[in-house]
């Protein structure tokens, strides 16, 4: 007997529930896109429509724009071992506790446009230009607790400007700045910039000068030692060379360095360098002048940190010979 195969199912043919399933999803999807072919927007409201369009037109109505607030610059906290205070905490403890000796302080600082005291003009082969010549001057500051206090006429007395919570600092002869603290040319601007400054209350070489019934924050006596940080920057130490030297300085900084260890064991960074002629030095410092050792050299003024027996901060002094690296004097500033 011959027995013709045949197929399982016939061709062409799914099962019923695979079908199914294919049939139920079709429907779904015809659905859904037609409810979104056939739906329509929300109608925009007229009113609202009419309001917008009027104000973009109106030439009285004023948009102001949106002005983030500058950020508050990142003063550090510390400086040297020493405490950062801003100038409200410094003002308010020179008033009731007497405040006196080596702080840093934080705020907005403005150097005056015009020196005073400076060393006479010298002549001879070399051209005394401003900024080797300026820091051989005194000048007046402003550290204020904001950049408004601070912001003023440079060509006038910084007590007929400054402005709120401030305090009048000065710096002495023979005080390099940063340029971006004092630029190398007189004339240029003196933008208020934030700061952090080791300065000296009581220091025998600041000067005195009137404070008035009006001037609320004229605490007279202190003096600028160096600006450590500015504009969000730490800054580095300028030595300042006084014009009317006819030969370069001998004595490097290596020796120097060499020089300080050994002659104020355990003292701190320098925080400010002068060389200059030993006639000239009674400009800088009258008392380190009336006890160095006669020398037609020129000399190098150093002022380094230095602590207390307390522990606190403070300020020592040195004058070297230049060449011979010989120390001449020394002392404690104050």
């Amino acid at each position: 007997m011959i027995v013709q195969p045949t197929r399982a199912r016939p061709p062409g043919r799914r099962p019923p529930l695979r079908a199914a399933v294919v049939i139920l999803v079709g429907a779904l999807v015809a659905v859904v896109a037609v409810g979104a072919l056939g739906q329509e927007p929300p109608a925009p409201d007229p009113e609202r429509v009419a309001r917008e369009e009027a104000d973009r037109t109106d030439p009285n109505v004023t948009r102001s724009p949106v002005t983030p607030a500058p950020a508050e610059p990142a003063f550090p906290d510390e400086v040297l071992g020493l405490a950062v205070r801003d100038v409200v905490e410094v003002v308010d403890g020179r008033r009731a506790a007497g405040l006196s000796g080596l702080v840093a302080v934080a705020g907005y600082l403005t150097v005056a446009g015009r020196p005073t005291e400076c060393l006479a003009a010298a002549t001879g082969p070399r051209t005394t230009a401003a900024g080797r010549a300026r820091p051989f001057c005194r000048r007046d500051a402003v550290i204020a607790s904001t950049p408004e206090g601070a912001s003023g006429d440079p060509e006038r007395e910084p007590s007929a400007w400054a402005r709120g919570p401030h305090l009048h600092a000065q710096v002495a002869p023979g005080t390099s700045l940063p340029y971006i603290i004092e630029p190398p040319f007189g004339n240029d601007r003196r933008d208020a910039v934030p700061a952090v400054v080791l300065a000296s209350f009581d220091d025998a070489r600041a000067r005195t000068i009137g404070c008035g019934i009006e001037i609320f924050y004229c605490f007279e006596t202190l003096l600028i030692e160096r600006v450590l940080w500015a504009d969000g920057r730490w800054q580095e130490r300028r030595r300042a060379v006084e014009p009317s030297l006819e030969d370069s300085p001998r004595l490097s900084g290596r020796e120097r360095l060499l020089i300080t260890s050994l002659a104020l064991p355990g003292s701190g960074p320098v925080l400010a360098e002068a060389v200059l002629p030993s006639e000239a030095l009674a400009v800088v410092d009258p008392i380190a002048a009336g006890q160095v050792a006669p020398t037609d050299r020129a000399v190098w003024y150093l002022r380094l940190l230095s602590r207390s027996p307390e522990g606190d901060g403070a300020v020592a002094w040195l004058v070297l010979e230049d060449v011979s690296g010989r120390v001449l004097a020394r002392g404690e500033a104050g």
